[in-house]
């Protein structure tokens, strides 16, 4: 759903309820019933991020991916993982994650184009856990044409799966990007040794505006802890060889045309909870709609990061 109103035209036809937050030219739409997902957000029509053509709240295994960004939870696969088998051989989501059972809250009125958001992670029971959990926050991305993953830390991310695309990095070393676009699938994740707190997405905008097609970038950041535990890691690496999970994570999947999306994923560390108790992660996800001679100013200015090299941005 390329534009905002595609997007509410898509959750009106099928039944499922949203609330709408508006800053001026900003929004932001949430369905509580997809379990309170950030359905789209935008700076003007464009929605910055990717929603299928079809979404359904009968759970992933009926209705599929509904787009988005999303709480999850890790680690994915592994002796310890969630959603797929010992094997690796078969993927699944419970329905009580995903839709789940939700509703909407009042929360007061903010600004929307730095969207402040906050997932906690509780233990209410005294059973103890058979394995430690980590939030999980990604973002789906529309990536039908190419765009560039940029993460900023000082080192290439380990993969996971797949191939890595092609990849740079900045003059001064301090980001890390990929060339992604849809068709090929691929996991790669940085530890918080190395991740710098800061990830985003730059893409050509596909509504133009007043005659100009700019860029949007679309940004996720949050602390990351190298003394705390994080739990996702790539299968085949092995504890002794992975001691700690990664913080920051890309993905691209192998959808093409309407279905061409990818991420970026922002987990948190994985405490020991007691009963009652609980932890949270703050999230701040920024979106701009920029001119391509404006983005290196954004990226150090705003965001506090090594700008892109502006090759990054070319084919």
């Amino acid at each position: 759903m390329r534009t905002r109103t595609d997007l509410i035209r898509l959750l009106e036809a099928s039944r499922i309820a949203y609330e709408t937050l508006d800053s001026g030219r900003c929004w932001m739409i949430v369905a509580p019933a997809l379990a309170a997902r950030i359905m789209g957000a935008g700076i003007g029509e464009e929605n910055a991020f990717w929603v299928p053509p079809v979404i359904s709240t009968r759970g992933w295994n009926e209705g599929g991916n509904a787009g988005g960004q999303r709480t999850w939870i890790a680690p994915e696969g592994g002796i310890a993982g969630f959603f797929f088998s010992a094997d690796g051989a078969r993927w699944d989501v419970a329905p009580g994650l995903d839709p789940g059972s939700y509703r909407a809250m009042p929360a007061p009125a903010g600004t929307i184009l730095r969207i402040r958001f906050r997932h906690e992670l509780g233990k209410a029971g005294s059973i103890p856990l058979e394995r430690r959990i980590g939030l999980w926050s990604l973002i789906q991305l529309p990536c039908e044409e190419q765009g560039v993953i940029f993460i900023a830390g000082g080192r290439a991310p380990r993969l996971y799966f797949g191939e890595l695309p092609a990849m740079g990095t900045g003059d001064a070393g301090s980001v890390v990007w990929l060339r992604v676009r849809g068709g090929t699938r691929f996991k790669a994740g940085m530890s918080p040794s190395d991740f710098a707190g800061t990830m985003g997405f730059a893409r050509r905008a596909r509504v133009p505006e007043n005659g100009l097609t700019p860029f949007i970038l679309t940004t996720m950041s949050g602390d990351s802890d190298p003394n705390r535990a994080y739990v996702d890691t790539p299968a085949s690496s092995g504890h002794a060889a992975s001691p700690n999970g990664d913080a920051a994570q890309a993905y691209c999947d192998a959808g093409t045309g309407g279905l061409a999306f990818c991420e970026i994923e922002s987990h948190a560390p994985a405490p020991f909870l007691a009963p009652g108790e609980s932890e949270a992660q703050d999230i701040q996800i920024s979106i701009a709609r920029l001119g391509g001679q404006d983005i290196a100013d954004y990226m150090s200015e705003r965001l506090g990061m090594e700008p892109l090299p502006r090759s990054a941005l070319t084919a």
